[in-house]
């Protein structure tokens, strides 16, 4: 496969050859060095241009500018020329890789290999094209397709040199312009910069204002829903709770526990004696407080003390909590 050697922006890249080809002829005189590439164009046109120097020894360079599609069609133009049917032409790298299948035609790496592996096609092609012509004259003169392609790269070439002194004279007379009219106007600029720099400070103090106001709104909407989510969803326990396990009925045996919260609020509820302790810990969460416990809480007997967590799958009964008990909500230490 092709392989990048050196950098593709610095010293041209040399395929082998020798001071003489097979011809006689000399080193070739006319080269092309691929400097740099570019994605241009817009929409479907999308695509890479390359630009090259590209001129004879002692001469003054060329800017070409080309597209890959431009290089296919100097070689099949080339492949057609008569006199070129006895001699090997190189071949273009290939439009299509295993790795720009899978990230594109855009992908660096891909370019990059493209772009040396040009630098060699042009390089070949100036090797084999010197030794049919050179003996003659230039083989850019001679060989029609390929002075084609440099007359038509180096217009686009000229044409974007042009665009680009032209841009950067448009710039500069802009400049020149922004210069002369900023002295004209400094002394009223120099007037309103302290209101401007006031009025600027007003408006980001008042757009502060409205983006905490803003953040404010938003999380009192979102704790209200939240709040009224798990109001919802306590309600629901509750009423789970009151069907599953309903208080028993006069005269039946029965466990009564008196809750205590934190700040002192108490509910009292009576239970079944074959009540498990973890439908008390059910009910500390979905009873109708003012102020629910936390989310991870335990509940304690004051006396004798004793925690009930672990004791979940018990019965009141089992656990001691029968006739009568009451029981602390201790609220779990959160980090």
């Amino acid at each position: 496969g092709w392989r990048l050697h050196g950098s593709a922006w610095g010293a041209p890249l040399r395929c082998p050859m020798t001071q003489q080809g097979e011809s006689g002829s000399e080193f070739p005189e006319w080269r092309c060095v691929v400097r740099s590439r570019a994605i241009a164009g817009t929409g479907r046109d999308l695509h890479v241009e390359y630009q090259a120097e590209a001129g004879a020894a002692g001469q003054p360079q060329q800017t070409l500018l080309f597209r890959f599609r431009d290089l296919v069609q100097l070689r099949a133009l080339l492949e057609q020329v008569p006199e070129l049917h006895d001699i090997e032409l190189p071949r273009l790298p290939p439009k299509v890789t295993t790795r720009s299948a899978f990230f594109g035609k855009f992908d660096a790496m891909f370019q990059d290999e493209r772009q040396a592996q040009l630098q060699v096609f042009f390089e070949s092609l100036s090797t084999v094209l010197q030794g049919k012509y050179g003996v003659v004259g230039s083989f850019v003169e001679l060989c029609e397709p390929l002075g084609q392609f440099v007359e038509g790269a180096a217009t686009r070439g000229n044409a974007r040199e042009a665009a680009e002194v032209a841009a950067a004279a448009d710039l500069a007379t802009v400049e020149e312009d922004r210069q002369i009219v900023a002295e004209q106007d400094q002394e009223y600029e120099e007037s309103l910069r302290a209101d401007q720099l006031r009025a600027v400070a007003e408006m980001e103090r008042l757009e502060a204002q409205r983006r905490e106001a803003q953040r404010r709104a938003e999380e009192r909407r979102k704790a209200e829903e939240e709040d009224a989510l798990r109001s919802r969803a306590r309600v629901a326990n509750r009423e789970r709770l009151e069907a599953e396990h309903p208080p028993p009925a006069a005269g039946e045996p029965s466990a009564t526990v008196r809750f205590k919260s934190k700040g002192g609020a108490s509910l009292t509820r009576a239970f079944t004696p074959t009540t498990p302790v973890s439908v008390l810990f059910e009910y500390a969460v979905a009873a109708d407080w003012e102020a629910w416990p936390a989310s991870s809480f335990d509940l304690c007997l004051s006396f004798p003390v004793k925690s009930l967590r672990g004791c979940e799958s018990q019965t009141l009964e089992e656990a001691g909590l029968c006739p009568r008990s009451a029981l602390m909500i201790v609220e779990d230490d959160v980090p």
